[in-house]
């Protein structure tokens, strides 16, 4: 069961906030083979003072929009060459409906 956190600027659409927590756990599904109805999501607006995001770090640009996605994986296959929440988080940046450059900084653990 993973569990994925999105933290983005409260200037947000609510319904852009929903978009992004629909592409993100299609991605479980489609990258991870996350059951159907396996979505465990904490989607968290943010002002300006508590989330944080570098606008230019490591030559990045960001915009005011950028947002952060957090995935847990409770269990993973050892026997797997790559750890699937890396085909995973590029599977989110790839998305078509993402938005604008530099809206998302993806952390995994």
């Amino acid at each position: 069961m993973p569990l994925a956190r999105i933290d983005l600027p409260e200037s947000v659409e609510p319904s852009r906030r929903s978009l992004i927590g629909d592409i993100v756990y299609q991605t479980l599904v489609d990258v991870l083979n996350a059951p159907t109805g396996d979505k465990f999501q904490i989607i968290t607006a943010h002002d300006s003072d508590s989330l944080r995001i570098d606008p230019s770090y490591l030559g990045i640009d960001r915009s005011a929009a950028a947002f952060t996605i957090d995935i847990t994986l409770l269990r993973h296959s050892r026997g797997s060459a790559q750890h699937p929440g890396g085909r995973a988080a590029r599977r989110c940046t790839d998305r078509p409906h993402r938005g604008g450059k530099g809206e998302l900084v993806l952390w995994q653990r």
